[in-house]
């Protein structure tokens, strides 16, 4: 698996299908009892007409993208989470078989491929 292939897998699979799924819950609030704050998210959203649901859409596609985007940079090191004056370091592998795949090496980050994914889609 290449980077750009876990990228644009990671855009579909996670931020794409994210906001359809969070959309579709607001249509159809699952189970017998739901969450009191996705019934009122629900019954928000069925009040909006179809321009403003566009524009939630885009809101939560930009809210799923700049999410990830943040976790890349985590992973990457651009961002930190530990207060230790000595930072450890993330290592992504892909890892098929015996074949090993680094995602995130130094010399190519990746928040900064992903941000173009973001800018092209």
């Amino acid at each position: 698996m290449t980077i750009d292939e876990f990228l644009r897998g990671l855009k579909s699979s996670a931020a794409d299908s994210s906001v359809q799924d969070t959309i579709n819950l607001f249509h159809r609030p699952p189970g017998r009892r739901p969450a009191e704050s996705l019934l009122k998210l629900a019954k928000w959203y069925s009040t909006l007409d179809a321009t403003n649901q566009e524009l939630l859409r885009e809101a939560l596609r930009f809210a799923t993208d700049t999410a990830i985007f943040g976790v890349l940079c985590i992973l990457d090191g651009a961002r930190v989470i530990e207060d230790a004056e000595e930072k450890g370091e993330f290592e992504l592998y892909y890892v098929k078989g015996h074949k090993k795949q680094l995602l995130n090496p130094p010399s190519d980050p990746l928040h900064e491929t992903y941000r173009e994914f973001m800018d092209n889609s």
